[in-house]
């Protein structure tokens, strides 16, 4: 999405919708920090490196990002995740963008490894059904379901 928001050109006016919620996404001037840049996020993400000599870092790799990038973290934060190098795991970071959208800081609040011997599409199956206390079980087309009028 950052991607495709960036081809547009500083200037630039897209909306978003999802269902019935629509919201105008302004592409900024060049060189011109947007406070909005700064926010707390989920990104699955690949370990690459943990260290610091003073102050822990933890460098990612992530599809959803357009280039590897390093965020600060606790000692605590830094040692669990070490034991994770090289695979995928859910960080909850808060980070700064640059204009153009690239991860340019911010720090690990928190993470979840992934379990790689789990089907994603059931392990999300498994989730809404708890999450949901079943409602969703007979549910194959969300879409359809999501336009009932009754």
């Amino acid at each position: 999405f950052r991607t495709a928001l960036r081809a547009l050109g500083p200037g630039a006016i897209s909306k978003v919708y999802v269902g019935r919620w629509g919201q105008d996404i302004d592409v900024p001037e060049e060189g011109k920090l947007d406070v909005s840049s700064i926010e707390e996020t989920t990104i699955r993400a690949r370990v690459l490196r943990v260290g610091g000599k003073t102050k822990p870092k933890i460098m990612l790799e992530s599809p959803s990002e357009s280039s590897p990038f390093t965020l600060d973290a606790t000692e605590a934060v830094a040692r669990d995740i070490a034991h994770h190098l090289f695979e995928d795991v859910d960080i909850e970071a808060r980070v700064s963008r640059a204009n153009d959208g690239k991860i340019k800081a911010g720090s690990v609040i928190s993470f979840l490894s992934m379990d790689s011997t789990v089907d994603p599409v059931s392990a999300w199956q498994a989730w809404f059904r708890a999450a949901t206390d079943g409602y969703w079980d007979d549910v194959h087309d969300v879409e359809r379901e999501l336009s009932r009028d009754d």
